[in-house]
């Protein structure tokens, strides 16, 4: 007789090194390749990879071609601004018949990897380790950040983000998968959009430079338990950490006319309430 079983995965507790692992990144010049007085405004990362000569961005930034920040603008996105997607933003998705804002990006890479430097500006970020909060036996494989404000020491709010497969460490496009990877948010797979079902993933966040002894060698780079990246409550494990309640109607990436993502918007209410039951 076939016997069911569901099987929950609890991993170490998330840790983070304890010295510093700095390198320069460099952000492109900024880019305005559409405007929205067609269907929309087009900003998406195949339209100008040739330009830019970046093989893998781990950020990025959007504004209005005036400078707001994406999210103030209220617009709904098809893409909102994702590293290695870009934005867009349709018309006919909009409310009262509002045409989309015009904006422009710029990503972030590491330093050496940009083949056109014109206009680039470059500074020092630091990496934290990887983590893997979350696996995918439930809905999703939900690595997100835990209160918007808590990916990097101190509270930093992150400048780009590497989801890796957990178990080869490759990079998560390799995979060939409908993920969502955004500083802001985290790394986000749901099954249902995978129709093998999601890997297993891990992250990691780039940081503003933070002040911790800077590493001299590898023998140095040990980790510990970093309160930083875990929640206030007890007991605190990684494993399946899905939703309680998983919106069917929502893409993963749209946009609120509030300007907060969806997706966003619902995990982070319903993992912290998960997490603190």
């Amino acid at each position: 007789m076939a016997v069911l079983a569901k099987i929950i995965f609890f991993c170490a507790l998330v840790s983070m090194v304890t010295c510093q692992q700095c390198k320069r990144y460099c952000y492109t010049r900024w880019m305005d390749r559409d405007n929205p007085s067609g269907s929309g405004d087009w900003e998406r990362i195949i339209h100008v990879s040739k330009k830019i000569r970046c093989p893998q961005p781990v950020g990025i930034q959007c504004q209005t071609t005036s400078g707001r920040p994406y999210k103030s603008t209220g617009d709904v996105f098809a893409i909102a601004c994702e590293p290695r997607r870009g934005l867009a933003c349709i018309n006919n998705w909009q409310k009262s018949g509002k045409k989309c804002d015009d904006y422009k990006l710029r990503y972030l890479c590491p330093e050496g990897s940009i083949q056109d430097t014109r206009g680039i500006v470059c500074s020092e970020f630091c990496d934290t380790a990887f983590v893997d909060r979350d696996n995918p036996s439930g809905h999703c494989d939900c690595e997100v950040v835990n209160d918007g404000q808590k990916s990097c020491p101190g509270g930093a709010t992150p400048a780009g983000i590497r989801c890796n497969d957990k178990c080869t460490g490759r990079d998560y496009a390799e995979f060939k998968q409908n993920i969502t990877c955004k500083p802001d948010s985290g790394g986000i797979c749901w099954n249902k959009n995978n129709p093998k079902g999601c890997r297993d993933y891990k992250v990691q966040y780039i940081c503003p430079k933070y002040t911790v002894p800077t590493c001299n060698n590898e023998a140095e780079q040990l980790t510990v338990q970093d309160e930083e990246l875990i929640p206030e409550v007890e007991n605190y494990q990684t494993g399946d950490y899905d939703p309680k309640v998983v919106s069917n109607d929502e893409e993963v990436g749209q946009e609120s006319p509030e300007g907060k993502s969806l997706v966003e918007e619902m995990l982070m209410q319903e993992l912290l309430h998960t997490l603190t039951q």
